[in-house]
C-alpha cells in the first residue's frame, strides 16, 4: 500500500513538473516569437 502511494506521489509530480515546464516553454515561446521575426527581418533587409 505504501509503495502505491510513493507511485501515485511521483506518478503526479513528474505530471505537474512536465505541466510547469510545458507552461514556461509556452511562455518563452510567446516572448521569442517577435524576436525571431524581427531578426529574420532585418537579416532580409541586409541580404
Amino acid at each position: 500500500m505504501e509503495f502505491f502511494k510513493k507511485i501515485k506521489c511521483y506518478a503526479f509530480f513528474t505530471f505537474f513538473k512536465g505541466l510547469k515546464c510545458y507552461e514556461i516553454s509556452l511562455t518563452i515561446n510567446k516572448i521569442n516569437t517577435p524576436i525571431t521575426r524581427t531578426s529574420t527581418g532585418s537579416k532580409s533587409i541586409q541580404s
